[in-house]
């Protein structure tokens, strides 16, 4: 166990650097906000990597692909609230439906496996969707998610190689991105030693998203 993490370890520590990034945006600025910022930069990698392991060791891929859907659609008004103040704004779509496009591109990938034109294909139409949606992490979201699952039988060096090239190209503080990558390494899938709410993680991005408007509205 030593130096591993499990599943909901691992979440754990997306939830709290997503948590870490939304106050920074919502109340703070000056180093204490740019700290935060740069430790929220570890979330979406983490989430990324679980859609990916979700979908290789799911039962159903259609309950999972609707169940997500569902949860986009439900953060979309508490995600548009914390950011915009609006109760729909049409510019911006919440990290779920990244999440949703990504999952909707794994189904392809896995599809056409041995043609690697075809997934390329695949790979370049979800990124796509995510700058014609407005997606949060637009293109970028979708191509670490179509990587996490492209990679996943490469050695670690080589992964972390690519990751790197991918975050540094993107630039600004998403570079802060590849240490949650690293985290993803530290993954081992026996032995969960924190039992969670199945559905824990789901409602914490729109619960959350939820009580930070509040607290700005108060």
């Amino acid at each position: 166990m030593s130096g591993k993490l499990t599943r909901n370890q691992l979440k754990m520590v997306a939830m709290i650097a997503m948590l870490c990034d939304h106050l920074a945006v919502a109340f703070l600025q000056g180093e204490p906000y740019l700290a935060m910022r740069i430790i929220g930069r570890m979330a979406f990698p983490i989430f990324a990597y679980f859609i990916v392991q979700g979908f290789l060791h799911t039962s159903d891929y259609k309950k999972y692909f609707v169940r997500v859907g569902i949860f986009a659609l439900i953060s979309e008004i508490p995600f548009d609230l914390a950011f915009s103040g609006k109760v729909l704004e049409l510019h911006s779509q919440n990290v779920m439906f990244t999440l949703l496009i990504g999952l909707g591109m794994l189904y392809f990938l896995k599809r056409w496996e041995e043609n690697d034109w075809a997934r390329g294909g695949a790979l370049l139409a979800g990124c796509l969707c995510g700058i014609v949606l407005r997606v949060d992490y637009s293109w970028f979201g979708v191509a670490v998610i179509g990587l996490f699952y492209l990679l996943r039988s490469s050695q670690r060096m080589y992964q972390l190689i690519v990751f790197g090239l991918l975050f540094f190209s993107y630039g600004g503080l998403e570079c802060f991105g590849i240490i949650g990558v690293l985290g993803t390494l530290l993954y081992r899938e026996e032995g969960e030693v924190l039992p969670l709410p199945r559905y824990l993680f789901y409602l914490f991005y729109p619960v959350h998203l939820t009580l930070l408007f509040f607290l700005n509205w108060i």
